[in-house]
């Protein structure tokens, strides 16, 4: 008796929880992604602000974001992984310009040569210096601020293409009402 209790409980919990309101991002009308109540969304406005949280619902096309990033906070011996939480935000399907993606690019991967290049040839440099030690050893130290700043801003290449999915033609997102 017990057993069969337990399966119609779990039976009535997953048809309860199974149905509910998501948006869908399709490319050329195939569905490539799903985002569901909890799950984490990061997009750019028409006002070009990147908006990133968790989904708390949809409700008629609006999408309703608990603000916040999981990242390291500062703890008392050092840093742990949190959620960071900001507030709230609301906005509708159609305010979504683009969906920011982390696809591998040519020009990312020769940025990224051109950068370990760039700091094995300063690093080489500042240690075949023919000067005293304790000069030798102040410009040492200090040049790995300038060598950091240089090898942050060196880019070699552009992508030709924008870092994620934008909203027009190609792309699209979809609101599927269970409700």
């Amino acid at each position: 008796m017990k057993a069969f209790l337990l399966v119609i409980a779990i039976s009535i919990s997953f048809c309860v929880c199974s149905q509910q309101s998501f948006v869908v991002l399709k490319k050329r009308g195939i569905p490539i992604d799903r985002f569901y109540k909890g799950s984490h969304m990061k997009f750019y406005t028409v006002e070009n602000y990147l908006i990133e949280g968790f989904v708390r619902y949809f409700k008629n096309d609006s999408i309703f974001l608990r603000l916040g990033t999981v990242t390291l906070v500062s703890s008392g011996f050092g840093s742990k992984i949190d959620t960071v939480v900001y507030g709230f935000y609301q906005t509708h399907i159609k305010d979504i310009v683009l969906i920011p993606n982390n696809n591998v690019s040519a020009a990312g991967i020769g940025n990224l040569l051109f950068k370990v290049l760039i700091l094995g040839g300063l690093v080489v440099a500042g240690n075949n210096l023919n000067l005293p030690t304790n000069t030798k050893n102040v410009v040492q130290y200090t040049s790995i601020v300038a060598i950091n700043f240089i090898v942050a801003q060196a880019t070699l290449f552009k992508r030709k293409r924008v870092s994620g999915y934008k909203m027009g033609k190609k792309y699209t997102l979809y609101f599927i009402n269970m409700d």
